[in-house]
């Protein structure tokens, strides 16, 4: 009898298991990094120069020049960040309702980008995130508003996909996004001075 008691208790156990993982909700974002958002043109593991060739000029603006001329150097050791002002360019009207576009290289590849939209009469305010959310995720084919996780009470929500996350805030009203890929770069960037001051260390003769 005891026996029996068991199989039907160990029977019973699976039928659970299964059925709980049978539940369990597809990820929310299955989106590959190849699949990010590019947003008038400007995408993730974008190479540098077909960057700048979006913004003629723009190696030419001291704060962007300067900092491409040292991104090889200590301390930068290949990661790059600067800003971009779309309105600074003859093509401007490509990038209406953008205020600025912040970038980040590594290796002379994008591996994180914020887009600041405008303020009114350029581009509309956002009174809740979820409007704005709801009008980012529509544009770019991206899992509706409930699938974005953050507190519900502040100005922010984040969507994790597979390989890459979007940051979305609607601070001041004003709509913006962070699409970035894998660790944030200073990761990489510090891991990279931690071996380059190793070497000093090893090479140095007092």
């Amino acid at each position: 009898m005891k026996s029996i008691l068991l199989s039907i208790f160990l029977v019973l156990t699976a039928i659970s298991a299964y059925g709980q993982t049978a539940a369990q909700p597809a990820p929310a974002c299955t989106l590959k990094v190849s699949q990010a958002p590019s947003v008038r043109g400007v995408k993730l593991g974008m190479k540098l120069d077909d960057l700048l060739r979006l913004f003629p000029g723009a190696d030419q603006e001291d704060q962007i020049k300067n900092t491409l001329n040292t991104r090889t150097s200590y301390p930068q050791l290949g990661v790059a960040n600067f800003a971009i002002i779309p309105g600074n360019y003859p093509n401007k009207t490509q990038y209406a309702g953008i205020s600025i576009f912040r970038v980040v290289t590594i290796d002379d590849r994008i591996t994180q980008y914020t887009v600041e939209y405008a303020y009114p009469p350029e581009a509309p305010p956002w009174h809740r995130i979820d409007d704005w959310i709801t009008k980012f995720a529509e544009a770019y084919q991206l899992p509706a508003v409930s699938n974005w996780t953050g507190d519900q009470n502040r100005s922010q929500r984040t969507l994790k996909c597979d390989g890459f996350e979007i940051n979305a805030s609607n601070l001041n009203q004003i709509g913006n996004v962070s699409i970035l890929s894998g660790d944030p770069p200073w990761k990489e960037q510090q891991k990279r001075r931690e071996a380059f001051d190793e070497k000093l260390r090893r090479d140095f003769k007092p």
